[in-house]
């Protein structure tokens, strides 16, 4: 909190209580929170959990209770159930909102903090980033923001993948956990890793659940040593000789897949329209474009066995955002 920037990325491994220890922080604020969820589905499981999270002590010591208000969304066809946090005075303490169908009733003037929790998600079958998730995200932020100098956005997460669209857009590569505090951009980005505590530790090396994972890829995720999905693109150009082969396509934005025998490399330098595009979404297919999922599987054992090089950072971040 003493860094006070405008946006303030928490990062940590899982269990560590980041989530708790902001809603008990929200409840000492005078003026309401927005509490900012993925998807409209949750809202209701979110604000129920919400208040189970804390307990009933604190429940009590502050009067809370929760209410539901219902708003009708035209375009979605449908009612959605909007949860809020009151205290016995009536006065909203926090405000529940999702990304995908946010909440138009809110009196957005006195809200002066934003959560979202779980920003960052492992994408799979059955979850996923919204389509332009990060240009949602800000139109909501900047719709209740406005031109307010004191206003706070917390956003929180576990650490399940490096790449993923938040630190695209702002050029994050990686996280620094020899310090708790990093400056993504003094002094209005900054980002923590929440350390963890020696009692922590010594609770979680003892537990049931550590020799059932002992020596696993989850283990270091619960230890914090690496992200859950953390697969990486070494930075290497393509020797001469490599043979082009085809374009991959992600929205506005072409690669250039060249390959040395069975090594392959992405470049965004002498991109030729005429050779094959596969694009990253299949509403992108169209005439010499091609969506095929099994590329996507091909390329991600690729760079897992260290079989596909990126020219530099920003194309990195490009092969990345492509496979997401």
């Amino acid at each position: 909190m003493c860094y006070n920037a405008p946006l303030n990325l928490v990062h940590g491994g899982r269990g560590r209580g980041k989530t708790h220890y902001f809603k008990r922080f929200v409840l000492t604020r005078k003026e309401p929170t927005m509490w900012l969820i993925r998807s409209d589905k949750d809202l209701l499981k979110t604000g129920r959990g919400f208040l189970e999270d804390l307990g009933e002590d604190i429940q009590n010591e502050y009067h809370l209770s929760w209410v539901v208000e219902q708003e009708d969304k035209p375009r979605a066809k449908k009612k959605i159930s909007y949860p809020a946090i009151i205290d016995s005075n009536n006065e909203i303490k926090v405000y529940f909102s999702s990304l995908n169908v946010p909440n138009k009733g809110i009196p957005f003037p006195k809200i002066k903090q934003l959560i979202f929790d779980e920003y960052l998600i492992f994408e799979d079958r059955y979850h996923k980033y919204l389509p332009n998730e990060t240009m949602k995200f800000l139109d909501i932020l900047q719709t209740i923001a406005r031109n307010k100098t004191d206003f706070r956005t917390f956003l929180i997460a576990n650490e399940i993948n490096l790449y993923n669209p938040y630190f695209a857009f702002w050029g994050i590569e990686s996280f620094h956990k020899d310090r708790e505090f990093t400056w993504v951009s003094k002094p209005d980005i900054v980002m923590q890793w929440v350390q963890d505590a020696d009692e922590w530790i010594d609770d979680y090396n003892k537990s049931a659940f550590k020799r059932i994972v002992k020596g696993t890829e989850y283990d270091a995720y619960m230890l914090g040593e690496r992200a859950i999905v953390d697969i990486e693109v070494e930075i290497k150009k393509h020797p001469d000789g490599s043979e082009y082969v085809l374009n991959l396509a992600n929205g506005n934005t072409t690669l250039a897949l060249w390959r040395m025998f069975n090594t392959y490399y992405a470049t965004d330098k002498g991109i030729d329209r005429c050779k094959y595009t596969y694009v990253s979404r299949i509403e992108d297919t169209g005439k010499g474009r091609v969506y095929d999922p099994a590329l996507k599987r091909q390329i991600k054992d690729l760079i897992s066995i260290n079989k596909l090089f990126a020219e530099n950072k920003p194309t990195r971040t490009k092969v990345m955002e492509w496979l997401r």
